[in-house]
């Protein structure tokens, strides 16, 4: 059986509250920091892990560089960023818990 987005953000202790714009990623709670949540999809076989502030709040210039020295991708609105954690999915877990981790890191007092 193929695992989704859905089944990574599950299998991080995550609980998913939507499935996303036309279900395309799920998002979930409790995010990485006070003000935002997580998001997964899969692109190309690739999980992807991401997180987004609330509401899209743009990200300060400061934390975008701290983000981008980290290896995160942001969008061009600069309101959310993810990260590719891999294809095969007990690979994609545990990324995800060692990039849950750095963003808690990161996202701390933004």
């Amino acid at each position: 059986m193929t695992k989704s987005a859905h089944d990574l953000l599950s299998a991080l202790g995550l609980t998913v509250v939507a499935g996303g714009p036309n279900g395309r990623y799920p998002r979930a709670i409790p995010g990485p920091a006070n003000g935002y949540r997580y998001w997964a999809t899969t692109n190309g076989g690739e999980f992807r892990l991401g997180f987004q502030a609330q509401p899209k709040a743009t990200l300060s210039p400061s934390l975008q560089r701290r983000l981008e020295d980290a290896g995160f991708a942001l969008t061009p609105a600069r309101t959310e960023g993810f990260i590719t954690v891999g294809s095969n999915f007990d690979t994609a877990i545990d990324q995800g818990r060692v990039v849950m981790a750095r963003l808690e890191e990161l996202l701390q007092g933004h």
